[in-house]
């Protein structure tokens, strides 16, 4: 059923996208034809989890429509959490199963979840696509993965009409299928299959290799203008960035940066245009480890949305560097510093780690409070317990000093004499 503003639905299932209707009607046309499906329900609804809505666009415009319609493996890295962790659409596959449930998701309970949920669904579905998901379920380390995967949709509908997705002459463009459900049935199965499973990589294999096995995916004009003014700008921070990546997960990398403040930065590119994920880790040794160890902060860059990732880039890169001077104008930023400043740093490197557990403590209380609410009770609160815990690990200097009796200037000579002696001790040990 087409409602009047155009949503489409299925005995009441409201369906995500649009379908190829001018497609499907060609081929029940003939009514012979229509065996060729045993459920065109369940198929339908799958043909629209698995499809996007294609419009017009530029060249540079294809990556982030594919980072917007795409999706991950999972949309949380642990299956007993309801809520999507991750932004975006939920795996086709668990899209399609959660149609099928008589529960319905929300807010607090995703799509995912919810079709995790109802196994029973699941196996009753059955097909090469569910007996690979039942392999992964159980699999923690699968899991973790598949959430920090991205899949680019392939099946497209444009005017109506099913098209694939495949890379010719350098950049994406669109080809039309042939109308039979047999070869669509065979490409929607694909598409339901876990990311690096064969089905999925067949379809990866198709986009990358229409053309030729050595076809590339070139940038245009203007995004290499904007890479080659990311390659200055971090060749201009000298040994305070790097052009070599540093790794991330296991399918990302970012680009090292230190802050004149001293801690280091890893700004990790996401999929979303304009959108980077920024780690911050105590310095520049650790960067290696800011998947573990990592503050993340979010640092929204303004700007129009046609200018290419590499500008954006450029952006993060210059505030991090300038973390001193950028504190004020990003917020996160400020208070990141803010925590960092004010918890007991010890000189012991052994210390090091548990000194930033307690700096990310304290950014995530001060992250929820605005810059001008810094100086107020909880933040006094936390510093009265800096400074009592400062008090107690510092000795006394001077706890043997006692007043001398009037007159008597030979004990006041020597009072004198062993506070100068402290003094010199204080000032060897300072420097």
């Amino acid at each position: 059923m087409i409602e009047d503003d155009g949503t489409q639905s299925i005995d009441g299932i409201e369906l995500s996208r649009q379908l190829p209707l001018r497609d499907i009607a060609v081929w029940l046309s003939n009514p012979n034809r229509r065996a060729t499906v045993s459920d065109w329900k369940l198929f339908l609804i799958a043909l629209s989890c698995v499809t996007r809505e294609l419009p017009p666009m530029r060249e540079e415009e294809w990556g982030p429509w594919m980072g917007r319609e795409g999706w991950a493996g999972f949309d949380a890295p642990n299956l007993l959490m309801s809520e999507p962790l991750r932004e975006g659409a939920t795996h086709p596959y668990f899209e399609w199963i959660a149609s099928q449930c008589d529960e319905s998701s929300d807010e607090r309970i995703s799509m995912g979840y919810l079709a995790r949920l109802n196994r029973d669904v699941m196996l009753e579905a059955g097909g090469r696509p569910s007996e690979a998901w039942f392999k992964i379920l159980d699999d923690d380390e699968r899991v973790a993965e598949l959430f920090n995967s991205m899949v680019a949709p392939r099946l497209v509908v444009m005017d109506y009409e099913l098209h694939f997705l495949v890379l010719r002459n350098s950049k994406p463009c669109t080809i039309p299928l042939t109308i039979d459900p047999k070869i669509w049935r065979v490409l929607v199965s694909w598409a339901l299959e876990p990311p690096g499973s064969p089905g999925a990589e067949k379809l990866r294999y198709l986009f990358w290799c229409w053309s030729s096995e050595q076809e590339d995916w070139r940038p245009s004009a203007r995004q290499l203008r904007s890479t080659e003014m990311l390659r200055g700008t971090i060749e201009s921070f000298g040994e305070h960035s790097s052009l070599e990546p540093v790794r991330y997960t296991r399918s990302s990398s970012g680009i090292p940066v230190q802050g004149r403040s001293g801690l280091g930065y890893l700004v990790i590119p996401s999929w979303d245009h304009n959108k980077f994920v920024v780690e911050a880790v105590p310095n520049w040794e650790n960067l290696a480890k800011a998947r573990a160890i990592g503050i993340q902060i979010c640092i929204d860059v303004s700007g129009p949305h046609d200018v290419p990732a590499g500008d954006f880039a450029v952006s993060y890169l210059l505030h991090l560097r300038d973390d001193l001077g950028s504190r004020k104008m990003i917020h996160t930023l400020g208070s990141l510093l803010h925590a960092a400043e004010s918890t007991p740093h010890s000189k012991d490197a052994s210390l090091e780690f548990a000194w930033w557990e307690e700096v990310s403590e304290n950014f995530s209380n001060l992250a929820e409070m605005e810059p001008g609410d810094w100086g107020d009770e909880e933040l006094e609160g936390m510093e009265e317990e800096v400074f009592e815990e400062i008090v107690e690990d510092e000795p006394d200097q001077f706890a043997d000093f006692e007043l001398a009796i009037a007159g008597d200037y030979h004990a006041l000579q020597e009072i004198l004499e062993g506070l100068r002696r402290d003094v010199q001790q204080l000032q060897e040990e300072s420097d």
